[in-house]
């Protein structure tokens, strides 16, 4: 959102194609989805409004948890703003007790799960941000390491080792945003282009982790999952 929010300051007239997690139109990048208006359109995945439902997720994986850390990253701050408040919002309906880790680069990842150790906090719910995209293989670890049930926002950290994550897929957001430019390329304004908002969002699992970390699925849990990977 903040290199979207920074080109458009930069610019009224270059055409820009964003993909962002979170509400183009409250962080006050457009108009409207129907009709954004001016020179910006794009990809609107809404992760970071589905963090409630991610929340109940895990903690049906973990329905014991009292306590659960997020992870944000504090050189985003219109983003992390809003994460801290669904959280906040998802972790009051069930009962839990919310810790938020602002972190700036991947060393500060490492202090973030040791300190989740050393509180005893019973599970992670990872931020939507590229920082953290950009460190999945780091994050995965650290989740084994400490043995930490860690939900993340896209499918791509469940496939490769984490626990679950709910949401759109990312792959076919960047189809879209391609398709976009395309579109403006070939003579389209980006202000009568709808803000696209994806029509599915999966809930992925990882047998193979849940087993590891000692957490038993229920059937009935395992009924709503869309992808089970073992």
């Amino acid at each position: 959102m903040a290199l979207a929010a920074a080109a458009k300051g930069a610019t009224s007239t270059i055409p820009i194609v964003f993909m962002i997690g979170s509400d183009p139109v409250e962080l006050g990048l457009v108009k409207n989805f129907g009709h954004p208006g001016g020179n910006l359109t794009g990809v609107a995945y809404f992760n970071i409004e589905v963090a409630k439902k991610r929340l109940e997720l895990l903690h049906r994986l973990v329905p014991d948890a009292k306590s659960i850390a997020l992870l944000v990253h504090r050189e985003n701050p219109l983003e992390t703003k809003v994460q801290v408040r669904d959280a906040e919002a998802g972790v009051k309906v069930l009962g839990m007790r919310l810790r938020v880790f602002e972190v700036s680069n991947a060393s500060d990842l490492d202090t973030a799960f040791a300190a989740v150790a050393q509180e005893h906090i019973d599970a992670v719910h990872i931020g939507v941000d590229g920082l953290f995209g950009a460190n999945r293989a780091r994050l995965i670890s650290l989740a084994a390491r400490y043995r930490v049930p860690t939900s993340y926002p896209w499918r791509e950290f469940t496939v490769e080792g984490g626990l679950m994550n709910y949401g759109a897929l990312i792959r076919e957001q960047f189809h879209q945003v391609g398709s976009y430019a395309a579109r403006i390329l070939k003579g389209e304004k980006p202000g009568e282009l709808p803000v696209h908002r994806p029509t599915k969002l999966e809930f992925v699992l990882n047998l193979r982790t849940a087993r590891a970390l000692g957490l038993e699925v229920s059937p009935d849990l395992l009924t709503t999952v869309d992808e089970v990977i073992e």
